[in-house]
C-alpha cells in the first residue's frame, strides 16, 4: 500500500542514512523500496550548528526533554520530579510547550522552561551532564545532530519509540528504560554519539544532493 503511495510522487525523501550507519534501523532499511526514494541524512532545527563548539551554559545540571501526548506526558514528569528533586546536580525540564507564555520557574532543584528558541535549547542540551528523553525519531535526530547521547524513556504503546530505543541501545549510542521501571538510580549513557561525525557529513552530502536532483527534475518538467 505504501508502496503505491510512494510511486505516485516524483521522489520519496527519507531522513536517514543508506547504509550500516543508521538510525532508523529496519524502520526503513532491509526491505524493498521504491526507485524514487532517497535517503537525505538526517534533519534537525540545530541543522545550523552542526559543529562541535562549546555550550555556553556553564552550570552543572542534567536535562529532561518533555514531548508527545497526554497523560503520559504528565506520567513521566511527575515521577521524574520525584525521582530528581532534592538530588545532585540540578535538572532542567524542558517542558515542550511553546504555546505558553515563556517562563522560568524553580522548585527545590529543578528548574522549568515553558519553552526556549533553538540556541538556547541546544546550550542546555549540550552541558548537560545527563539527558533523559522520550525515543521519538525527531528528538533522536537533533540528539545526535548535537553529539549527545541520552537515556531513552519509550512513550508507552507507541511500538516505534519502543524499536528505535531498543535499536540504538543495542550499537552503543543511546540507554533506555521503561516508563514502569523508573523506580531508582538512573543510568546515563557516555555522553557522546560515537559515529556522530560521520552521520552529520554524510547527512550533508546526501541532502545537498537530494536537492539538486529535486531542482534539477523541476527544470526539467517546466521545459517539458
Amino acid at each position: 500500500m505504501h508502496r503505491a503511495f510512494i510511486n505516485k510522487y516524483s521522489l520519496c525523501f527519507i531522513p536517514d542514512l543508506p547504509g550500516e550507519v543508521n538510525v532508523s534501523g529496519r524502520l526503513s532499511h532491509g526491505m524493498k523500496l521504491p526507485s524514487n526514494v532517497r535517503y537525505i541524512g538526517i534533519l534537525s532545527r540545530f541543522v545550523n550548528n552542526f559543529s562541535a563548539s562549546p555550550a555556553s551554559v556553564k552550570f552543572e545540571h542534567n536535562t529532561v526533554v518533555l514531548s508527545g501526548p497526554e497523560p503520559q506526558r504528565n506520567i513521566l514528569k511527575q515521577k521524574l520530579i520525584r525521582l530528581l528533586k532534592n538530588k545532585k546536580p540540578d535538572t532542567v525540564i524542558l517542558e515542550g510547550k511553546p504555546a505558553l507564555k515563556r517562563e522560568i520557574n524553580k522548585s527545590d532543584n529543578i528548574i522549568y522552561y515553558n519553552h526556549l528558541p533553538a540556541s538556547e535549547m541546544e546550550d542546555i542540551i549540550k552541558s548537560s551532564k545527563g539527558i533523559i528523553t522520550r525515543s521519538g525519531y525527531t528528538t533522536i535526530m537533533e540528539l545526535i545532530s548535537l553529539n549527545c547521547s541520552a537515556l531513552l524513556i519509550p512513550t508507552p504503546g507507541q511500538t516505534e519509540q519502543e524499536y528505535l530505543a531498543e535499536y540504538l541501545t543495542e550499537k552503543g549510542w543511546f540507554s533506555t528504560v521503561t516508563q514502569r521501571k523508573i523506580n531508582g538510580e538512573l543510568i546515563f549513557p557516555p555522553g557522546k554519539v560515537l559515529c556522530s561525525g560521520e552521520i552529520i557529513e554524510e547527512s550533508r552530502i546526501l541532502l545537498i544532493k537530494a536537492l539538486e536532483e529535486l531542482l534539477e527534475y523541476q527544470h526539467k518538467k517546466r521545459q517539458s
